[in-house]
Protein backbone atom coordinates (compact mmCIF):
# COMPACT_ATOMS: atom_id res chain seq x y z
CA UNK A 1 0.00 0.00 0.00
CA UNK A 2 1.38 3.39 -0.76
CA UNK A 3 0.63 6.73 0.42
CA UNK A 4 -0.61 8.36 -2.99
CA UNK A 5 -3.57 5.49 -2.63
CA UNK A 6 -4.29 6.56 0.71
CA UNK A 7 -6.86 9.38 -0.01
CA UNK A 8 -8.58 7.30 -2.89
CA UNK A 9 -8.58 3.92 -0.57
CA UNK A 10 -10.42 6.43 2.14
CA UNK A 11 -12.35 7.87 -0.32
CA UNK A 12 -13.59 4.22 -1.40
CA UNK A 13 -13.73 3.55 2.47
CA UNK A 14 -15.98 6.51 2.98
CA UNK A 15 -18.35 6.18 0.44
CA UNK A 16 -18.52 2.30 1.03
CA UNK A 17 -19.38 3.69 4.38
CA UNK A 18 -21.86 6.08 3.11
CA UNK A 19 -23.41 3.17 1.14
CA UNK A 20 -23.70 0.91 4.06
CA UNK A 21 -24.67 3.87 6.26
CA UNK A 22 -27.59 4.56 3.49
CA UNK A 23 -28.64 1.12 3.62
CA UNK A 24 -29.26 1.12 7.34
CA UNK A 25 -30.97 4.30 7.38
CA UNK A 26 -33.16 3.02 4.77
CA UNK A 27 -33.83 -0.65 6.49
CA UNK A 28 -34.20 1.52 9.83
CA UNK A 29 -37.07 4.30 7.78
CA UNK A 30 -38.45 0.74 6.32
CA UNK A 31 -38.70 -0.40 9.92
CA UNK A 32 -40.00 2.63 11.41
CA UNK A 33 -42.26 2.95 8.74
CA UNK A 34 -43.52 -1.13 9.40
CA UNK A 35 -43.58 -0.26 13.17
CA UNK A 36 -45.77 2.95 12.72
CA UNK A 37 -48.11 0.72 10.09
CA UNK A 38 -47.73 -1.72 13.28
CA UNK A 39 -48.75 0.77 15.36
CA UNK A 40 -51.45 1.94 12.98
CA UNK A 41 -52.98 -1.33 13.61
CA UNK A 42 -52.43 -1.88 17.20
CA UNK A 43 -54.38 1.23 17.96
CA UNK A 44 -57.26 0.53 15.29
CA UNK A 45 -57.03 -3.09 16.95
CA UNK A 46 -57.21 -1.43 20.26
CA UNK A 47 -60.16 0.99 19.64
CA UNK A 48 -61.76 -2.13 17.83
CA UNK A 49 -61.86 -3.88 21.06
CA UNK A 50 -63.22 -1.17 23.30
CA UNK A 51 -65.75 -0.95 21.48
CA UNK A 52 -66.17 -4.69 21.66
CA UNK A 53 -65.86 -3.87 25.71
CA UNK A 54 -68.26 -1.15 25.69
CA UNK A 55 -70.83 -3.79 23.59
CA UNK A 56 -70.20 -6.21 25.85
CA UNK A 57 -70.35 -3.89 29.06
CA UNK A 58 -74.04 -2.84 27.37
CA UNK A 59 -74.88 -6.36 26.67
CA UNK A 60 -73.52 -7.62 30.12
CA UNK A 61 -75.87 -4.76 31.39
CA UNK A 62 -78.66 -5.53 29.60
CA UNK A 63 -78.57 -9.64 30.39
CA UNK A 64 -78.07 -8.75 34.20
CA UNK A 65 -81.27 -6.92 34.33
CA UNK A 66 -83.25 -9.45 32.43
CA UNK A 67 -81.78 -11.75 35.15
CA UNK A 68 -82.39 -9.55 37.54
CA UNK A 69 -85.92 -9.32 36.31
CA UNK A 70 -86.26 -13.05 35.83
CA UNK A 71 -85.04 -13.78 39.78
CA UNK A 72 -88.09 -11.57 40.59
CA UNK A 73 -90.73 -13.18 38.16
CA UNK A 74 -89.52 -16.28 40.01
CA UNK A 75 -89.81 -15.00 43.15
CA UNK A 76 -93.00 -13.75 42.11
CA UNK A 77 -93.92 -16.89 40.11
CA UNK A 78 -93.23 -18.73 43.39
CA UNK A 79 -95.39 -16.11 45.96
CA UNK A 80 -98.17 -16.58 43.03
CA UNK A 81 -98.25 -20.49 43.28
CA UNK A 82 -98.35 -20.22 47.24
CA UNK A 83 -100.72 -17.25 46.88
CA UNK A 84 -103.14 -20.23 44.30
CA UNK A 85 -102.68 -22.70 47.10
CA UNK A 86 -104.14 -20.81 49.88
CA UNK A 87 -107.21 -19.60 47.18
CA UNK A 88 -107.65 -23.36 46.86
CA UNK A 89 -107.72 -24.19 50.61
CA UNK A 90 -110.16 -20.97 50.83
CA UNK A 91 -112.14 -21.80 47.94
CA UNK A 92 -112.82 -25.88 49.42
CA UNK A 93 -113.12 -23.97 52.54
CA UNK A 94 -115.64 -21.50 50.90
CA UNK A 95 -117.30 -24.88 49.28
CA UNK A 96 -117.32 -26.62 53.01
CA UNK A 97 -119.41 -23.39 54.56
CA UNK A 98 -121.52 -23.24 51.35
CA UNK A 99 -123.04 -26.60 51.81
CA UNK A 100 -122.72 -26.36 55.89
CA UNK A 101 -125.06 -23.09 55.39
CA UNK A 102 -127.01 -25.26 52.73
CA UNK A 103 -127.76 -27.93 55.61
CA UNK A 104 -128.30 -24.93 58.36
CA UNK A 105 -130.97 -23.20 55.64
CA UNK A 106 -132.90 -26.23 54.99
CA UNK A 107 -132.88 -26.84 58.91
CA UNK A 108 -134.11 -23.70 59.18
CA UNK A 109 -137.01 -24.08 56.47
CA UNK A 110 -137.74 -26.80 58.07
CA UNK A 111 -137.97 -25.44 61.78
CA UNK A 112 -140.28 -22.49 59.99
CA UNK A 113 -142.58 -24.97 58.73
CA UNK A 114 -142.80 -26.55 61.57
CA UNK A 115 -143.26 -23.37 63.39
CA UNK A 116 -146.01 -21.92 60.98
CA UNK A 117 -147.43 -25.29 61.32
CA UNK A 118 -147.31 -25.21 65.55
CA UNK A 119 -148.67 -21.78 65.44
CA UNK A 120 -151.45 -22.33 62.98
CA UNK A 121 -152.22 -25.49 65.57
CA UNK A 122 -152.12 -23.07 68.67
CA UNK A 123 -154.05 -21.14 67.01
CA UNK A 124 -156.58 -23.40 66.48
CA UNK A 125 -156.27 -24.96 69.82
CA UNK A 126 -156.88 -21.43 71.15
CA UNK A 127 -160.08 -21.25 68.96
CA UNK A 128 -160.98 -24.68 70.35
CA UNK A 129 -160.25 -23.27 73.92
CA UNK A 130 -162.07 -20.16 73.88
CA UNK A 131 -165.10 -21.87 71.93
CA UNK A 132 -164.57 -24.50 75.24
CA UNK A 133 -164.61 -21.33 77.47
CA UNK A 134 -167.74 -19.76 76.02
CA UNK A 135 -169.62 -23.04 75.85
CA UNK A 136 -168.62 -24.09 79.58
CA UNK A 137 -169.91 -20.32 80.22
CA UNK A 138 -173.24 -20.79 78.70
CA UNK A 139 -173.93 -23.71 80.54
CA UNK A 140 -172.69 -22.44 84.05
CA UNK A 141 -174.92 -19.24 82.99
CA UNK A 142 -177.60 -22.16 82.07
CA UNK A 143 -177.33 -24.01 85.69
CA UNK A 144 -176.71 -21.13 87.85
CA UNK A 145 -179.89 -19.33 86.41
Amino acid sequence: MRIDELPAQFKAFVNQAREVLDWEVSEAQKSVAASNDEKSSAQTTLSDLHTQIDLARKQLNSHQAYLDRASTLAGLDHEITADRKKLAALKAEIEKVTEAKAVVEKQLSDTERKLVASTNELTLVEAVFARNQNLIAEQRAKWCS
